[in-house]
């Protein structure tokens, strides 16, 4: 997966941390498919470029949503994230245990081929 290069920004006009974000690329019905365990978003196209984009958007869904509820730091509690109490420091959960607690990831693990990268991400920091 070595031309599966991810790296962007949240940006709400407020401050952000950058963490490392685990991806799982593989193929699924024809289509290219990006993972994210640790936050249980995906994105598909039927290109690696196309499954990119998806991923960014609904990713980007993901954080706009939860921001504007006010839901973020509990969503990633509930995804099993260790959060620090002033809201500055996010680390997901480790890969043993995404495989015990994501049924989908555990039937990638086992049927797919697949490819895991870490990348860099921002959070936002006012969760």
């Amino acid at each position: 997966m070595k031309n599966l290069n991810f790296e962007g920004q949240y940006n709400s006009g407020k401050s952000s941390i950058e963490v490392n974000l685990a991806l799982l690329e593989f193929i699924e019905d024809d289509d290219f498919i990006i993972y994210s365990p640790g936050l249980d978003v995906a994105g598909y196209g039927k290109t690696k470029a196309e499954a990119l984009k998806s991923f960014e958007i609904s990713l980007e869904e993901f954080f706009t949503y939860t921001v504007n509820k006010g839901t973020f730091a509990k969503e990633l509690i509930r995804l099993g994230w260790e959060i620090n109490k002033q809201k500055t420091q996010f680390k997901q959960p480790n890969f043993d245990e995404l495989l015990r607690d994501r049924e989908y990831l555990s039937q990638v693990v086992r049927e797919k081929e697949f490819s895991k990268i870490n990348s860099k991400y921002k959070f936002p920091a006012f969760a």
